[in-house]
């Protein structure tokens, strides 16, 4: 785990809790705006950027876990051929040398 992707999207993750998290920061975390009006706008900008971040995150992992199952597949599917080639040849040389004969 230690150095992995995941790794590094967890501790990504938790270093931009730091910055939803207003205390943490002090004065710099605080709006200095005080309207509601503002202050709600950029509550809800801040949501709908971190949605989209995680709808285009989920997307991107769906990908690849395609991927990795399509290759996967392939492979497999190249590693039967490969077994059954010489079972196939063989058939064919008794077809043909019965034929023959």
């Amino acid at each position: 785990y230690r150095f992995s992707f995941f790794f590094w999207m967890d501790m990504l993750g938790t270093v931009s809790m730091v910055f939803e998290v207003s205390w943490m920061l002090g004065d710099i975390g605080r709006n200095r705006d005080t309207t509601t009006a503002n202050s709600s706008n950029m509550i809800l900008l801040r949501t709908t950027r971190g949605a989209k971040l995680g709808a285009r995150a989920a997307r991107f992992s769906k990908m690849v876990k395609l991927v990795t199952l399509l290759h996967k597949r392939q492979s497999e599917h190249e590693q039967k051929q490969r077994q059954n080639q010489p079972k196939i040849i063989s058939q064919q040389l008794m077809q043909v040398l019965s034929a023959k004969v």
